[in-house]
């Protein structure tokens, strides 16, 4: 079966990905009617009440989405290995030397790459619930934001820990070549500030097809360009000569707001490349 790419089904599949209340039968339904790592989706249906089984089936349905990218690289394999059939537990991630030292040493540059980033990003990943715990559950403002943040960074990881992992796997089983995408692809500082706006501005709300998209990048481009003129004009306009707004008070709130502004529309513009 051939991998589906109308615009209809990766639609679906974006809007299933910004849910904030994932179905499993539903996000199972795109996987199968997508013809996309059949035998990986084979495993995830059988197993659809395993525990690890959300977070992996949310991984392969980003994954599609950047099939249309790079048909061809590895990462897209339908790999059905101990990755998808077993659940590993935190005991075995915990093992910082998933791979032994003898066989990482013949590993080419390009895995020991995407292990080493894997281990950082499980060290990271493991400071940030501890921080959880140690942090309680008070029901300020400022506590609640803050948890969201780290939960927010720690699925970011969780994510592309998946995409290192399945890169890893593919090299044992077939001598697959991470591809340059996926090793270019660092983890995602950018995700981490987006996760942070949904954070400080929960209003904000992506298009869901190209056409919105386009549209909504244009006004947000204005409205940056108008905000810079106000710190450089005092003015949404350009005029001859700078008027610059002096510090204070309405200055921080401006260059807040072109910070928030920036990090929309890299958001706007990272979805519309992925539709386009």
């Amino acid at each position: 079966m051939e991998v589906q790419l109308s615009v209809q089904l990766r639609n679906e599949v974006t809007k299933w990905l910004n849910s904030s209340k994932k179905n499993i039968d539903e996000g199972l339904n795109l996987f199968e009617e997508s013809g996309y790592k059949p035998g990986v989706c084979k495993i995830f249906i059988q197993n659809r009440n395993r525990g690890d089984i959300p977070k992996k089936l949310e991984a392969e349905l980003r994954l599609l989405l950047r099939y249309y990218a790079n048909p061809t690289s590895p990462i897209h394999q339908d790999q059905v290995n101990e990755f998808y059939q077993k659940h590993k537990s935190e005991n075995v991630l915990q093992q910082k030397t998933f791979i032994e030292p003898l066989e990482y040493d013949l590993y080419p540059t390009q895995v020991k790459d995407c292990i080493t980033e894997f281990r950082n990003l499980y060290t990271e990943r493991s400071k940030m619930h501890n921080k959880l715990k140690k942090d309680g559950e008070g029901n300020s403002i400022n506590q609640t934001d803050a948890r969201a943040l780290i939960v927010a960074k720690i699925d970011a990881c969780s994510r592309r820990m998946d995409e290192l992992w399945a890169a890893v796997d593919a090299w044992k089983a077939n001598q697959y070549l991470p591809s340059d995408d996926l090793l270019g692809n660092k983890l995602i500082l950018e995700n981490i500030r987006i996760a942070k706006l949904h954070v400080q501005d929960p209003k904000f709300e992506l298009g869901n097809d190209i056409t919105t998209l386009r549209k909504q990048s244009d006004n947000w481009r204005t409205k940056i360009v108008k905000a810079k003129n106000r710190l450089k004009y005092q003015s949404d306009t350009k005029s001859n000569k700078e008027n610059p707004m002096p510090a204070g008070p309405k200055r921080i709130k401006i260059e807040k707001r072109i910070k928030t502004l920036e990090i929309q529309k890299l958001e706007i513009d990272t979805k519309l490349a992925e539709l386009s």
